[in-house]
């Protein structure tokens, strides 16, 4: 019996750690998201925009097989 009680230990051992890591990320999601204008500068200085845009204007332009076309100015 030692051994059963040895086993449900380590697995509630590591159950409450991966519950403390997702409390940790939870907050950490919050916090951040919670702050609009800490996000909008994150994503500015990494240019993200920038090259998501640009892939998504050369992939539809290279992109034969729509059937729709849109015009790009």
């Amino acid at each position: 019996m030692i051994w059963a009680r040895k086993s449900l230990v380590h697995f509630l051992a590591v159950l409450l750690f991966v519950t403390l890591l997702g409390l940790a990320a939870a907050v950490n999601f919050n916090l951040n998201l919670a702050h609009p204008d800490k996000l909008k500068g994150w994503l500015a200085e990494s240019k993200i925009y920038d090259n998501v845009v640009s892939s998504l204007l050369d992939k539809a332009q290279t992109d034969n097989n729509t059937s729709a076309t849109v015009p790009f100015r």
